[in-house]
């Protein structure tokens, strides 16, 4: 199963998150990198209120292809309850027609919040075939270890 792990961070959760998945699926990974300057108090407000508006953003050109895969892992921080710009242009512009696809988002509440219809409708309606939401991850990184590791496991059996 090639599988790709395509993700979008900006303080370092989601990244951890892909990271890991990656390892446990032995799969390529993709940073989808904002041009947008997205850093310090004000890039937080700037952050928060793009991702309400639902807006799109420029992004860094890609390295891998997401049509060349049989899975994408798709994965980004919750923002005002949405998905971030740069994970929505991302969305937008790939190719996932020959892929099955999963869902991951991170975030800094303990409230389950998730962003996956939002991805869903951006992708014509599809389902993934799995999804995975964490909070305060590097807060919890030994638990947050185990439960991507389980997931992962699922995915496997998904896919066979």
């Amino acid at each position: 199963m090639k599988t790709l792990v395509a993700y979008y961070f900006r303080s370092g959760n989601t990244r951890f998150v892909a990271k890991t998945i990656a390892k446990f699926l032995k799969a390529d990974i993709e940073e989808v990198i904002d041009k947008s300057d997205r850093s310090g108090p004000i890039g937080w407000i700037k952050s928060g209120a793009h991702a309400v508006l639902k807006m799109d953003t420029e992004i860094e050109k890609l390295e891998y292809s997401s049509s060349d895969y049989d899975l994408v892992v798709l994965g980004s921080p919750v923002w005002s309850r949405m998905i971030t710009p740069a994970m929505r242009t991302y969305l937008k512009k790939s190719d996932f027609s020959n892929s099955e696809i999963a869902f991951f988002n991170t975030n800094d509440s303990y409230e389950a919040q998730n962003t996956f219809g939002s991805m869903k409708d951006l992708l014509g309606g599809e389902e993934p075939i799995n999804t995975l939401v964490l909070s305060k991850v590097l807060e919890n990184k030994k638990e947050s270890e185990k439960r991507i590791d389980e997931w992962c496991s699922e995915i496997k059996s998904q896919m066979v």
